[in-house]
């Protein structure tokens, strides 16, 4: 397969993740969804390190900011630290188990959720929830096995390591 077929393939998961961002739920349900994007940034930043890397993951953070219509360049910021964290840690993380993932997961998506939120704090933005900054990284640590083992799977049929 073509690079570009496999990089657009990438791009097409990250625009199914973003919608899954953005899907209505009930109060609940909204308080524990997870952070579909930066999950997927990082499952791909691990698979797939020579297509994806910092610039990936600072355009799909671009991406964000233009659909959640935050100040351009919060989420870049964000999801650009969360890949520099974790891509230094791709050997661990390829070789650790599913729970020693899960916990580099907690700690990386908390990365993100605390650059956006204090990034928001420093420039004024209101409506930040504090409670959903919590609980976003442990909902997508717990959906972490299930993401990575198909995204890995659909990354090793398209040739993307």
């Amino acid at each position: 397969m073509k690079q570009g077929a496999g990089q657009g393939f990438i791009w097409i998961t990250l625009m199914l993740a973003a919608v899954l961002a953005f899907v209505p739920l009930p109060a609940f349900a909204a308080l524990v969804r997870p952070a579909w994007v930066p999950l997927f940034v990082l499952c791909w930043v691990l698979i797939s390190p020579g297509h994806c890397g910092l610039v990936f993951a600072w355009l799909a953070g671009l991406m964000m900011d233009l659909l959640h219509g935050s100040l351009l360049g919060q989420h870049a910021l964000a999801m650009s630290c969360m890949a520099l964290a974790v891509s230094t840690q791709g050997r661990f993380m390829m070789l650790a188990c599913w729970w020693q993932q899960s916990c580099v997961v907690v700690l990386s998506i908390g990365l993100y959720e605390l650059v956006v939120l204090g990034v928001g704090a420093v420039t004024g933005q209101s409506g930040l929830l504090v409670g959903t900054t919590l609980l976003a990284p442990v909902s997508s640590a717990l959906l972490w096995p299930m993401v990575r083992f198909f995204l890995s799977r659909l990354g090793a049929v398209l040739a993307l390591r």
